[in-house]
């Protein structure tokens, strides 16, 4: 049996505090939940998909396919935390594909979500892409 992998948010009521969900499902029914885990965090979480031109629904989250068998779901992410100039955290959270190697799709998809995130900044990338260049 194969498994797909959903990360999402859920946010605790009446707290700045949400929990980041990394939970397995059968392939064949995506909706039901075999297996879960969750961290809690304060960090605001944005969760983008595969265009990543705009951010989802962070409580529904992404789905991938960690064992690459499916040609639609991307079967890597990335989980990159900034924290911004009034020390507040962020994490972003975005899909992208291993499978032409991690310095393919990977390194493009962290590039564009960060020109995205960063887009009316003057460097348009992440923090952690300055240190590596």
């Amino acid at each position: 049996m194969y498994y797909v992998m959903r990360i999402s948010t859920q946010p605790v009521p009446n707290s700045e505090k949400s929990y980041l969900i990394f939970s397995a499902a059968s392939r064949a029914s995506p909706e039901q939940t075999v297996a879960a885990s969750s961290s809690p965090t304060t960090a605001s979480v944005t969760i983008y998909d595969n265009s990543y031109s705009n951010p989802v629904d962070a409580q529904e989250g992404i789905l991938l396919d960690p064992s690459a068998r499916s040609s639609e779901l991307s079967d890597a992410f990335y989980l990159v935390k900034e924290i911004d100039s009034q020390g507040k955290v962020l994490l972003f959270v975005f899909p992208c594909a291993i499978s032409g190697g991690i310095q393919s799709n990977c390194r493009n998809a962290k590039k564009a979500v960060g020109s995205k995130v960063h887009a009316s900044d003057l460097v348009k990338k992440f923090k952690c892409d300055e240190e590596n260049e």
